[in-house]
């Protein structure tokens, strides 16, 4: 490609080499006051004027055999237009102009017999001949590429794209087009496409690249040097249309599936262009236009196995609807977004495996989007109504569960990895940095957001409660985390956010349980690991404050004692049991900051009233304390390390290790929590010494008491460096 360009540029240079020796010769014969003149009279050659006739007819033979070879590849490969718009070059009208003067010149000169200083002339118009002869056959080599020609073709195109042309009368208020520039434009853009085409039929993938990029080019010409007010365009109209005879023929063979990327990519590219170059409300019926066409392209390609073109309309309409959004047009963002919630909604209905790829794409891009909306309210740039958040997650959380319900594991995978995977939905909204919140109108907004946020998570966990994916039951401790640490609010939002994320959880817990009762299933291990995290993190952030614990602590003994007792069936009551060793657990890390049974008397009295002693069976030594003294345990525990917060992406390493050490310190070797349980009302009397010994039996040096006193203090320390905390 850049040995044709240059074969251009360098016919270029022989032109203006010929040029600049014309100017030079007419300096040397005019200019006579240096006695150049008289050198001139000295040379002379009469025969030169026949002999330079000769040399203007076979250069003339040359120059026909060339545009006949031109024209030929041009009309038999693609359309005689092109070849038409070759001849329209101010390189080539120049050298055919140049012809014939020099006929004439020399004609004349045969005729009237002159001699010198004319003969010399014809000599060096001669000269500048052969230059020229050079230069067409260079043209030759450029145009024979027909990517070139098109090329050249846009340049004509966007040179001509001026208010000046566009408007017959220039109006500020009201622009009005000139009709006959607007079919000429309209001609010269159907003459890129229908070149696009046959490039599709002939599988020229360099000239239907180089069309491509010119419609692109045009369209955004176009639309930077037209009125921004104006609503209806024939122009983008046309384009529009156009682009349904490319995708029909793109569709007529499956070798040519390869091509739809590429025409969705621009259609996408001049729907974004319009949307930045039409005020708000001018854009939605032309951008509208081609997102209607992608969709449809969409549902045509669905079935097809040679492209990826259902991710790139994926893709692209996004992309318009979220520019809408940049612009403030919440009314135009609900248009084209439409078109992805029909993609979507197919998708889900459908229940294939490729169907599911597809909606995991989308889902991200609402995602993205409700973090979009989020920032452009901290900006102060666009506010929605509360009920068009709740529309938009009812949609989604529909969506969802629909597509999730009676479908293979592999899909469901799939499916809650877009919403609770790597870069889950929390990990995202957490990148939307809310904080700092001066105005309160968008705080309190921002509240609403984020309860309906909470909300649709909810209606996620507690549909179809018993078959959720093992990713999606860290969320509730993810929110609780950003709410607590992340998310800046003032006190009476944080605590209304609060009070409903635990009431939704504990809501989840009971109806998770119930199930498990009622369906004699055991409870599965990732819902009693992501409670710890979860009740863990609430005594970090809440020791401080008491009667929040208080508050949090009786919802949860009230949903513990409200559970059917005495059950029949394969697991009996071991699903209570479950859900007491996690109040006892919840006990024994409370009694870190608090004395149980004064402050929390209510999980106190339960606890030992359904206290059951560990009975050890056998030989084998338990595996860690929390086993020995029947707290809820966690798989992998042991005596060094009885419990360990899950990972998240959410809160990182560094807290997940932290609040580890911070939470493990009350599992000494004799747990005093326990034995009060054990020895009850009149145990717990006794004065209470609380057990900061870390696991003394296995610590053998200082060095590791050292470390174990460091790892203690670390999440204090790291929640009170001023870079991670308020």
């Amino acid at each position: 490609m850049i040995f044709s360009v240059s074969l251009y540029r360098y016919g270029e240079l022989l032109c203006l080499a010929s040029a600049l020796t014309l100017v030079l010769l007419t300096i040397t014969v005019v200019w006579r006051p240096f006695g150049i003149g008289s050198i001139i009279q000295g040379v002379s050659n009469p025969a030169i004027f026949d002999q330079s006739l000769s040399l203007i007819l076979n250069f003339m033979s040359v120059i026909f055999l060339l545009v006949i070879f031109l024209i030929q590849n041009a009309n038999q490969e693609y359309s005689p237009r092109l070849s038409m718009l070759i001849f329209k070059d101010k390189y080539l009208i120049g050298v055919l102009v140049f012809i014939l003067g020099f006929s004439a010149f020399n004609l004349t000169g045969l005729y009237l017999d002159w001699a010198s200083p004319y003969d010399l002339i014809s000599y060096v118009l001669s000269i500048i001949a052969v230059l020229l002869i050079g230069a067409i056959i260079l043209f030759t080599g450029y145009f024979l590429n027909i990517s070139n020609i098109v090329d050249y073709v846009t340049d004509r195109m966007l040179r001509k794209i001026d208010p000046r042309n566009i408007y017959s009368t220039w109006r500020p208020l009201v622009p009005e087009h000139d009709e006959e520039f607007t079919e000429d434009l309209v001609k010269d853009v159907h003459l890129l496409f229908s070149t696009g085409s046959r490039a599709i039929e002939k599988d020229q993938r360099e000239v239907f690249e180089s069309t491509l990029n010119s419609i692109s080019e045009v369209s955004d010409r176009y639309l930077e040097q037209t009125s921004g007010e104006i609503t209806n365009d024939d122009f983008i109209n046309e384009i529009a249309n156009y682009f349904e005879f490319l995708i029909r023929t793109a569709l007529e063979e499956d070798s040519r599936q390869k091509y739809l990327d590429d025409i969705a990519e621009a259609m996408g590219d001049i729907a974004l262009s319009i949307v930045e170059h039409r005020d708000m409300g001018g854009q939605s019926q032309m951008a509208g236009h081609l997102l209607k066409s992608m969709k449809d392209l969409f549902f045509k390609s669905y079935g097809l196995d040679l492209t990826s073109v259902g991710h790139v309309c994926i893709d692209k309409i996004d992309e318009v609807s979220v520019a809408a959004l940049e612009d403030g047009d919440y009314s135009s963002y609900n248009y084209y977004n439409s078109h992805l919630d029909d993609i979507a909604d197919i998708c889900a209905e459908a229940k294939q495996y490729y169907s599911a790829l597809l909606l995991q794409r989308a889902l991200n891009k609402y995602q993205w989007q409700y973090v979009k909306l989020v920032q452009l309210l901290l900006d102060e740039k666009l506010a929605v109504e509360e009920w068009q958040i709740r529309d938009f997650f009812d949609d989604l959380a529909s969506r969802f569960n629909e597509a999730t319900s009676e479908t293979s594991l592999s899909q469901e995978q799939l499916l809650y990895a877009a919403l609770y995977g790597a870069n889950s939905f929390n990990w995202k909204l957490k990148r939307a940095d809310i904080q700092g919140i001066e105005n309160p109108r968008i705080e309190r907004i921002t509240k609403d957001y984020l309860e309906e946020y909470i909300d649709f998570h909810h209606r996620i966990l507690t549909t179809d409660i018993g078959n959720k994916h093992s990713s999606s039951y860290s969320v509730f401790p993810e929110m609780l985390y950003l709410v607590c640490y992340k998310i800046e609010l003032s006190d009476e939002f944080e605590s209304e956010l609060l009070k409903q994320i635990n009431d939704n959880w504990l809501d989840y817990i009971e109806q998770y349980y119930q199930h498990c009762i009622e369906e004699d299933e055991g409870v599965y291990s990732k819902v009693e690991e992501s409670m710890m995290d979860y009740y863990a993190l609430q005594i970090i952030f809440h020791r401080e404050d008491k009667e929040s614990l208080q508050e949090f602590t009786g919802d949860f003994v009230n949903l513990y004692s409200n559970l059917p007792k005495n059950q029949d069936g394969r697991w009996g009551d071991a699903v209570n049991r479950s859900l007491y060793k996690h109040l006892k657990l919840y006990g024994c890390w409370l009694s870190l900051s608090f004395d149980v049974q004064k402050d929390f008397p209510k999980l106190f009295d339960v606890l030992v009233s359904d206290f059951q002693d560990v009975v050890q069976r056998g030989k084998a030594l338990p595996a860690s304390p929390t086993q020995k003294f029947g707290y809820a345990s966690k798989h992998g525990g042991d005596w060094v390390r009885p419990w360990t917060m899950s990972g998240s992406q959410v809160w990182g390493s560094k807290v997940q290790y932290a609040i580890s050490a911070e939470m493990n310190q009350n599992f000494g070797q004799d747990n005093q929590l326990h034995h009060e349980l054990a020895e009850g009302i009149e145990g717990a009397d006794k004065p209470r010494e609380r057990q900061y010994r870390w696991f003394h039996f296995e610590l053998k040096t200082r060095h590791d008491i050292r470390s174990a006193v460091a790892q203690g203090a670390a999440l204090r320390e790291y929640l009170s460096h001023s870079e991670n905390t308020r």
